[in-house]
């Protein structure tokens, strides 16, 4: 005889723009959890009935740390994408947004987004990130914006187990 014991897939919680921003905000931000999945379901399947969201803020600063900033939500805190109160956001604290993605049979995922008001005029960067599976074998694309009111010099960088990784850009250099 042969058991056979089926298991079910985890859950993946993702967030869209990267986990740590610097950003000077003078309107709302907007944290979006759409991308998150669930195993059990095929990649085009819908996760809208299969996902429920949790989010949370708490301030990581030194001054205050761990305190609740609850109140910098303008939106149902339940959704996949939540809206933020930008002018609420101080300039010298540090915040940090998780969400908690969950299924009914009780799997589980979560990511922390960790966001700080930059003085103004400071440059704007975002890197679209989130869990990507690829294979070791394929090219992978990762993209960036930056925005400043003057010349900028970027430069990307990268290790896996101590060992510098090599970028070819498809940009001036």
């Amino acid at each position: 005889s042969v058991n056979i014991r089926v298991r079910s897939a985890p859950v993946t919680a993702a967030v869209a723009g990267g986990y740590n921003r610097l950003l000077y905000i003078v309107s709302n931000l907007t944290l979006d959890a759409s991308r998150s999945s669930d195993g059990n379901l095929a990649p085009s399947a819908s996760t809208s009935r299969s996902l429920f969201f949790s989010w949370s803020c708490s301030i990581s600063s030194i001054i205050g740390f761990g305190s609740s900033c609850q109140n910098v939500f303008l939106s149902p805190q339940n959704l996949s994408i939540v809206s933020i109160s930008g002018p609420s956001l101080n300039l010298s604290t540090m915040y940090s947004f998780q969400v908690f993605v969950y299924t009914a049979d009780g799997r589980s995922d979560s990511k922390t987004v960790v966001v700080q008001q930059a003085p103004p005029g400071a440059p704007q960067v975002n890197i679209g990130s989130g869990t990507v599976k690829f294979n070791a074998n394929s090219q992978l694309t990762l993209q960036s914006y930056i925005q400043a009111g003057f010349d900028v010099e970027a430069q990307w960088s990268a290790s896996s187990t101590g060992v510098a990784l090599s970028f070819s850009s498809l940009t001036a250099q």
